[in-house]
């Protein structure tokens, strides 16, 4: 057979990859991206939602009258600073909308932090754990660009469940709102969805900032912790005076006036909020491009004992990997009733004071003496507790 010499070889056609499939699918890291986080999807949607329709649905049946409303205004009023600090700044609740933002509207914030977090940190850790990086590492695609189109992904998730929330919003006032001042408009709505989004990204752009430096446990552990301590610090500033300069710089005590649900908005401070996580995310893509994926720097900690490292037989080995989320959950739920039941005598005292609204309670949550100290934490404490109790041993025994 002759060969026809100077003349390349024809290029075999490139098979074209179809619209559905670049945007969900395998047609590109996008598409994947977006089809991995379809379960992550559900659960923060359905999640949040849930959080309003169940806690919308309980104020409206328990405060339907004017007078059960002046009540609740008048026993917040008198809640001890420790409880006050914890859930945030009451402001309205007489209202739907107030007190649905006094009760969920910073825990949203807070569950929507710690999905950004988890996900932005492993930006290659959830390909290593379906043992799909192979695929995504041999496409013939710049690591900037993979990083370009995950993040743009997640963002696209983070949109989609921010619009769903606030749909659940407006509908929560539309469904359960008995009293004028209840209906929760639509700017309202996307005011509160926007600002827990913004939120949520901003934390997570310092885990996506950190992870290319020192590996992606050690920053979701930093964006996490200063997540949890500008919620704190800022919940206490008006309690600690200490705490204000360092409020002011978190982005809670940035949106502190920025309160949709209550009436209240300031759609400037939201600005800054965004900025540092365009600013962060930049910052994180740029990292993964140039730096060598492994080469990470320890974060120094201080050192457990010898005996904790796991290194005599798998009883130890498994007791020193379980042991620090042990010691982390142990503290974290030792500190939460550690306040409840710093303030659960206040609250007892002005229960018994009010009785319509230890009526109200009554029944709401029947079989609860909310006129103890006991009843207070046994409901809010023992009775939480038990959810909590399950997430920590699905973490510990997760592995």
């Amino acid at each position: 057979m002759a060969v026809e010499l100077g003349r390349a070889p024809l290029a075999a056609p490139r098979a074209s990859v179809p619209l559905w499939s670049r945007v969900y699918g395998f047609g590109s890291i996008y598409a994947k991206t977006i089809r991995d986080s379809r379960l992550a999807f559900v659960i923060m949607a359905g999640l949040l939602g849930a959080i309003l329709f169940a806690g919308g649905a309980a104020f409206g049946s328990a405060y339907h009258t004017a007078e059960a409303r002046r009540e609740l205004d008048s026993l917040v009023a008198t809640l001890p600073p420790a409880l006050k600090g914890l859930y945030g700044n009451p402001v309205n609740v007489e209202t739907l909308g107030g007190s649905l933002w006094w009760k969920y509207g910073p825990w949203s914030a807070l569950f929507a932090g710690l999905w950004s977090i988890l996900a932005l940190s492993a930006t290659l850790g959830a390909e290593v754990r379906q043992g799909s990086l192979e695929f995504v590492a041999s496409a013939p695609l710049g690591r900037r660009r993979i990083a370009v189109e995950k993040l743009a992904a997640h963002l696209t998730v983070v949109v989609g469940v921010m619009a769903i929330l606030a749909l659940a919003t407006w509908a929560t006032g539309a469904l359960f709102g008995s009293l004028p001042g209840d209906a929760i408009p639509p700017s309202a709505a996307i005011g509160f969805a926007i600002w827990v989004g913004l939120m949520g990204l901003a934390f997570g752009s310092v885990a996506f900032a950190l992870a290319p430096f020192v590996g992606r446990a050690p920053a979701a552990a930093a964006a996490g912790a200063l997540m949890a301590a500008g919620y704190l610090v800022n919940g206490y500033r008006s309690t600690v005076p200490a705490f204000s300069g360092a409020a002011d710089l978190t982005p809670f005590g940035w949106t502190a006036g920025h309160l949709p649900l209550a009436g209240l908005y300031d759609w400037r401070s939201l600005v800054p909020v965004a900025l540092l996580a365009a600013v962060l995310l930049a910052g994180g893509v740029e990292a993964f491009a140039r730096r060598d994926l492994g080469i990470t720097a320890a974060i120094r900690t201080p050192g457990l004992p010898a005996a904790t490292l796991g290194l005599r037989s798998p009883l130890d080995r498994a007791f020193g990997e379980l042991l620090p989320a042990a010691l982390a959950w142990g503290l974290g739920i030792g500190i939460y009733g550690l306040v409840v039941a710093a303030a659960s005598r206040s609250f007892a005292d002005e229960m018994r004071r009010s009785p319509d609204t230890l009526n109200t309670f009554r029944a709401v949550f029947p079989g609860y003496d909310f006129a103890s100290a006991g009843g207070f934490l046994q409901l809010v404490f023992v009775q939480l507790g038990f959810i909590v109790a399950g997430f920590a041993a699905a973490t510990l025994v997760a592995g």
